[in-house]
Protein backbone atom coordinates (compact mmCIF):
# COMPACT_ATOMS: atom_id res chain seq x y z
CA UNK A 1 0.00 0.00 0.00
CA UNK A 2 2.96 2.28 0.61
CA UNK A 3 3.88 2.01 -3.08
CA UNK A 4 0.39 3.19 -4.06
CA UNK A 5 0.60 6.15 -1.66
CA UNK A 6 3.98 7.23 -3.02
CA UNK A 7 2.94 6.69 -6.64
CA UNK A 8 -0.34 8.58 -6.21
CA UNK A 9 1.40 11.51 -4.53
CA UNK A 10 4.35 11.78 -6.91
CA UNK A 11 2.17 11.33 -10.02
CA UNK A 12 -0.18 13.99 -8.74
CA UNK A 13 2.60 16.46 -8.07
CA UNK A 14 5.03 15.86 -10.92
CA UNK A 15 3.27 14.03 -13.78
CA UNK A 16 -0.20 15.55 -13.67
CA UNK A 17 0.59 18.71 -11.68
CA UNK A 18 -2.61 18.33 -9.71
CA UNK A 19 -3.43 21.16 -7.35
CA UNK A 20 -5.40 18.94 -4.98
CA UNK A 21 -4.95 15.34 -3.88
CA UNK A 22 -7.87 13.66 -2.14
CA UNK A 23 -8.84 10.46 -0.36
CA UNK A 24 -11.44 9.76 -3.06
CA UNK A 25 -8.85 10.25 -5.80
CA UNK A 26 -6.50 7.90 -3.98
CA UNK A 27 -9.17 5.21 -3.75
CA UNK A 28 -9.88 5.49 -7.49
CA UNK A 29 -6.12 5.35 -8.13
CA UNK A 30 -5.80 2.14 -6.09
CA UNK A 31 -8.77 0.60 -7.93
CA UNK A 32 -7.42 1.44 -11.37
CA UNK A 33 -3.82 0.45 -10.71
CA UNK A 34 -4.69 -2.65 -8.71
CA UNK A 35 -6.93 -3.81 -11.56
CA UNK A 36 -4.21 -3.08 -14.09
CA UNK A 37 -1.73 -5.17 -12.12
CA UNK A 38 -4.12 -8.13 -12.19
CA UNK A 39 -4.88 -7.67 -15.92
CA UNK A 40 -1.19 -7.44 -16.79
CA UNK A 41 -0.48 -10.64 -14.85
CA UNK A 42 -3.27 -12.41 -16.74
CA UNK A 43 -1.93 -11.05 -20.04
CA UNK A 44 1.57 -12.27 -19.22
CA UNK A 45 0.38 -15.72 -18.19
CA UNK A 46 -1.64 -16.08 -21.38
CA UNK A 47 1.20 -14.81 -23.54
CA UNK A 48 3.88 -17.02 -21.94
CA UNK A 49 1.95 -20.20 -21.22
CA UNK A 50 -0.57 -20.39 -24.04
CA UNK A 51 0.81 -18.29 -26.89
CA UNK A 52 4.40 -19.36 -26.19
CA UNK A 53 5.75 -15.81 -26.30
CA UNK A 54 9.25 -15.54 -24.85
CA UNK A 55 9.11 -14.44 -21.23
CA UNK A 56 11.21 -11.31 -21.77
CA UNK A 57 8.91 -10.05 -24.52
CA UNK A 58 5.73 -10.87 -22.60
CA UNK A 59 6.99 -9.03 -19.51
CA UNK A 60 8.12 -6.04 -21.59
CA UNK A 61 4.74 -5.94 -23.37
CA UNK A 62 2.99 -6.07 -20.00
CA UNK A 63 5.07 -3.15 -18.75
CA UNK A 64 4.20 -1.09 -21.81
CA UNK A 65 0.51 -2.02 -21.51
CA UNK A 66 0.45 -1.05 -17.81
CA UNK A 67 2.30 2.23 -18.33
CA UNK A 68 0.27 3.51 -21.28
CA UNK A 69 -3.15 2.42 -20.06
CA UNK A 70 -2.34 3.56 -16.51
CA UNK A 71 -1.33 7.00 -17.72
CA UNK A 72 -4.52 7.58 -19.70
CA UNK A 73 -6.87 6.04 -17.12
CA UNK A 74 -5.31 7.99 -14.26
CA UNK A 75 -5.34 11.22 -16.25
CA UNK A 76 -9.01 10.71 -17.11
CA UNK A 77 -10.43 9.38 -13.84
CA UNK A 78 -8.07 10.31 -11.01
CA UNK A 79 -6.35 13.61 -11.66
CA UNK A 80 -8.58 15.46 -14.13
CA UNK A 81 -11.30 16.31 -11.63
CA UNK A 82 -8.86 17.24 -8.85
Amino acid sequence: ILAFIVSYTLNGIFTFQSEKLSHRGFMIFVGINGSLLVLVEIFQILAIEFMEVRELFAVAAGMVLYTISGFFLNRRFVYQAH
